[in-house]
């Protein structure tokens, strides 16, 4: 019988494929902020299944996230450059894509390999994406425009990120030293993060759903 925490890690795996149908069948009538998020369920069903395959093949898939990080955030930056315009400047989102995009590609040239985990990388890019949504739940509050939150795809989507990075921060921050220490463990901890895997893609699945 295979352990749980391998079945919900499995689930997390498949689980992708659903945001990712939903994007494509409503791509055309999507704007540019929930075309972003499509981009970013295609990007990471790809990395996914693709790591999957190398793990299968017993080969080491931990470079696929040093690729996928900076793509993943740009997507990210993407989004938040749409459903926070007028309140930052365009600037500011190019400035962090591409200081994201610099600093990612240093930690892997010369402080964590391709043969390890860019905790440094993905650290970094938890706390930025948690001040963006914060800053987004800010203006909302601010302006109170939106009369039902929950008709909103882009309150979906933010409170996707908000729960995923902040429930994952610290295990990115501590991944390599985790894997160390005791490898029952680390599963269960990665049985956590396919949670936050499959809560994140099921929000943005309904911010796709619901994208007008």
């Amino acid at each position: 019988m295979i352990p749980w925490p391998k079945l919900i890690i499995s689930f997390a795996t498949y689980f992708i494929a659903v945001p990712m149908l939903v994007g494509l069948f409503r791509f055309r009538h999507l704007g540019g902020a929930m075309k972003a998020m499509a981009c970013y369920a295609f990007l990471g069903g790809v990395v996914q299944f693709s790591s999957s395959y190398l793990n299968a093949q017993k080969l080491n898939n931990l470079w696929l996230l040093h690729l996928y990080t900076p793509m993943e955030f740009a997507c990210i930056v993407w989004f938040y450059s749409q459903v926070l315009h007028g309140f930052l400047k365009k600037s500011v989102f190019v400035g962090l894509s591409l200081g994201f995009a610099v600093l990612s590609a240093l930690n892997s040239a010369f402080l964590q390999d391709i043969d390890t985990f860019n905790t440094y990388a993905r650290s970094l890019e938890g706390i930025l994406v948690i001040v963006l949504c914060l800053l987004w739940c800010y203006r909302t509050l601010e302006e109170m425009k939106i009369k039902r939150l929950e008709d909103d795809p882009v309150f979906w989507v933010n409170t996707g990120f908000l729960l995923y990075f902040s429930g994952n921060v610290l295990l990115f921050a501590f991944s390599n030293y985790i894997v160390g220490i005791n490898r029952a463990l680390n599963l269960y901890i990665w049985a956590f993060h396919a949670l936050f895997s499959i809560l994140v893609y099921f929000f943005i699945t309904i911010g796709l759903w619901k994208a007008k």
